[in-house]
C-alpha cells in the first residue's frame, strides 16, 4: 500500500471479538451487548460512539464513552432506527419508528433514555443541534420540507427556493446548515444555509452528504454516483474510487478534510454489496478493508471525528458489527503499524443467513418510507 507509506494508523479497531492484547482501552465491541448485528454510526470529539443494536424485539440505541462502557438507551425497543447521530449531553438524534406507529418520525433520545418525538410521524432528523434539537425534515401534503427541530417546540421550516422537496442533512459548529431540494423530476441541488439565514445555491445535481466546520462539502454526483468534494471556494472536486467500485457515498468530513464512505461494489457470487474507503489529498482514496484482520471486511466509513477515528459497519464470519479505525498522522519516516497484531484471539460467531444491506446508510429501518430525501 504505497499510498499508506506516510500514514502511521494504530489499531483500534472497535470489531467484535477484537482482543485488547496490545494493552488498548479504546476497543469497543458492540456485538457483545446482544447475539444481533449492530453499526456504529457516529463518533463524537472525544471518542464518544453511537450506534445501533438489532434485537428480536426491535432495535435499540447503544452508546459508548469513558473508554470502554457501553450501554443501551432505549429499554423500549423501536420498530425501526437508522442516522443516529451523537448530540451534547450524551443525547442522539435520529430518525426511528415507534412502537404502533406506521411511520417513523424525528426523535430525540435523551442520557437517561427517554425518547422524545421531535416532530409528528414522518418527519427526520438527520443532524444533531448544538442545543438539544436537530434538522431534516417535515412531511407535509407536498411532500418533505426542511426543517429545524427543538425540544419542546414547532419545527422552523428551512424555505429554500423552487423545491418540491427538500431537507436539511448537517449541520456544522458554527450554525451553518447544508440542505438539498429537489425539483418535479428528483434531481437533486446542494444549498448552504448560514446561520443567518442566508440560503445559497452550491451545486446543482449533486446530493450533499456532510460539511465541516470550513463549509467544505461532501457529496454525490447525481447522473454518475460518483463523490465529489465541494471546497469552501465551491470548487468542485470529483473524488476517485476504490478499484472495482460501481459507485460511491461520501458520508463524513473532518475538519482536516479526510473523508470517509462506502461503495458500491459486487462480491465474490456477484451480489451487490459495500466496501468502506477513506479520501486524503496527500494519499488519495484507502480502500479500508485492507487495513483490518484477515477475515474482516469493513461495509461502511460512517463517521470521521478531527482525531482521525472512524466508525461504520463491518462484518466477520457471517456477524455485522459495529468497528472504529483511528488513523494517526506522523512524521514520513513513520510507517503502517501491521493491524495483523489484532488477528488472533476472536471469539467463534454462528454465520448469519442475511445478506449485506446495499443503502449507503447501513441503520435499521422496517417502515416505509415517505419519500426520497434522505
Amino acid at each position: 500500500m504505497p499510498a499508506l507509506r506516510r500514514l502511521a494508523l494504530t489499531a483500534t479497531l472497535a470489531l467484535a471479538g477484537a482482543p485488547a492484547a496490545i494493552g488498548s482501552p479504546l476497543i469497543v465491541d458492540f456485538a457483545d451487548l446482544g447475539f444481533a448485528s449492530s453499526a456504529a454510526l457516529d463518533i463524537g470529539p472525544d471518542g464518544r460512539v453511537v450506534g445501533i443494536r438489532s434485537d428480536l424485539d426491535g432495535f435499540r440505541v447503544v452508546l459508548w464513552q469513558d473508554g470502554h462502557a457501553l450501554s443501551v438507551l432505549n429499554s423500549t425497543p423501536l420498530a425501526s432506527a437508522w442516522r443516529a447521530r451523537l448530540a451534547p449531553n450524551n443525547s442522539v438524534t435520529l430518525t426511528g419508528t415507534l412502537a404502533g406507529e406506521s411511520l417513523e418520525r424525528a426523535l430525540f433520545i435523551t442520557g437517561g433514555g427517554e425518547i422524545v418525538p421531535l416532530g409528528a410521524p414522518g418527519s427526520r432528523a438527520l443532524a444533531p443541534t448544538s442545543q438539544p434539537g436537530a434538522v431534516g425534515a417535515v412531511l407535509t401534503d407536498t411532500g418533505l420540507v426542511g426543517a429545524r427541530f427543538a425540544l419542546g417546540e414547532p419545527p422552523d421550516i428551512l424555505q429554500l427556493p423552487d423545491a418540491s422537496e427538500s431537507g436539511g442533512i448537517d449541520i456544522n459548529g458554527l450554525g451553518s446548515i447544508l440542505a438539498v431540494s429537489r425539483d418535479a423530476l428528483g434531481t437533486p441541488s446542494t444549498w448552504l444555509i448560514e446561520a443567518q439565514r442566508t440560503a445559497s445555491l452550491i451545486a446543482d445535481a449533486v446530493e450533499p452528504a456532510a460539511l465541516n466546520d470550513h463549509a467544505a462539502i461532501v457529496g454525490t454526483r447525481f447522473d454518475t454516483n460518483a463523490p465529489v468534494l465541494i471546497t469552501p471556494e465551491r470548487a468542485i472536486i470529483d473524488l476517485p474510487m476504490i478499484p472495482g467500485a460501481l459507485g460511491a457515498t461520501p458520508n463524513d468530513i473532518n475538519n482536516h478534510a479526510v473523508i470517509v464512505g462506502d461503495a458500491l461494489l459486487f462480491d465474490e457470487f456477484f451480489l451487490p454489496t459495500t466496501r468502506a474507503w477513506a479520501w486524503t489529498d496527500s494519499h488519495g482514496v484507502i480502500d479500508l478493508t485492507t487495513l483490518a484482520p484477515d477475515g474482516w471486511t469493513l461495509l461502511t466509513a460512517d463517521s470521521i471525528n478531527d482525531a482521525g477515528q472512524i466508525v461504520g459497519r463491518a462484518e466477520y464470519q457471517g456477524i455485522t458489527t459495529g468497528y472504529r479505525l483511528t488513523l494517526i498522522p506522523a512524521p514520513s519516516t513513520l510507517a503502517l503499524i501491521p493491524l495483523s497484531l489484532l488477528a488472533t484471539g476472536h471469539r467463534k460467531r454462528s454465520p448469519s443467513t442475511s445478506r449485506t444491506r446495499t443503502r449507503p446508510d447501513p441503520s435499521c429501518r422496517r417502515a416505509v418510507r415517505p419519500s426520497r430525501v434522505a
